[in-house]
């Protein structure tokens, strides 16, 4: 990964690249090739997001319904009364279909990326820290297709943007500074965590532990092969 952690300075072409909004006229999400070995397209907009730089829909790992309090009472896959989890207990589980909120959305070509999705765009493409993305006072990484020429990078190029919306715990919106985005999988290390990716101005962090009972949001790909 390439990572450059400066505020970035908008030019007077920065609205060439920029979507208005996240979807295409026939419903469908806006998506970008970045390059990427795979081929897989990721989305420029977080799930339930109007505009690249909106935040979107909070959701707790496995639920494909946003709520307002986020903890082990109203997560849908956990037994208050006997302290335990109900579902993905083997320590390295994957989500299912029907618990991928953005395939449940968007349809079965699209999903919340594996921690192979986030290892391939932390490597292959060029992270750099904003501040004022856009001109719309929303701090983030825009991550850019990399370039072979060695050219200087503006929001003309090919691009996402992943803002540092926070993450839920209760009601309250914490970490608002930073990023947190979730792979499908659990960490391996007991059922508790998920593998994610998390972010601040300094360091993009991966894999990173996240609470899985906690709001997060939700960016989607979608495969081609």
């Amino acid at each position: 990964m390439k990572v450059k952690i400066t505020a970035t300075i908008i030019g007077i072409f920065a609205l060439a690249f920029a979507f208005s909004s996240c979807e295409k006229d026939d419903d469908e999400l806006n998506v970008v090739d970045l390059g990427l070995p795979s081929g897989n397209l990721w989305a420029t907009c977080n799930v339930g997001a109007s505009n690249p730089w909106d935040y979107g829909n909070y959701y707790a790992w496995g639920e494909t319904e946003t709520k307002s309090v986020f903890g082990y009472t109203t997560y849908k896959y956990w037994d208050n009364s006997n302290k335990t989890y109900t579902k993905y207990i083997d320590w390295s589980s994957s989500l299912e279909a029907m618990d991928d909120v953005a395939t449940v959305i968007y349809g079965p070509d699209y999903s919340i990326p594996t921690i192979s999705d986030w290892s391939e765009l932390i490597g292959n493409c060029y992270w750099t820290w904003t501040s004022d993305y856009n001109g719309r006072g929303v701090s983030g990484y825009i991550v850019y297709k990399t370039k072979s020429n060695g050219n200087s990078y503006s929001l003309s190029d090919v691009h996402i943007f992943l803002p540092a919306a926070g993450l839920i715990e209760g009601e309250v919106r914490s970490y608002v500074d930073a990023g947190f985005y979730p792979s499908n999988r659990l960490n391996g290390y007991g059922p508790v965590y998920l593998w994610g990716t998390t972010f601040n101005n300094k360091k993009v962090s991966f894999p990173k532990d996240m609470y899985r009972i906690y709001g997060h949001t939700v960016r989607p790909i979608r495969r081609t092969k």
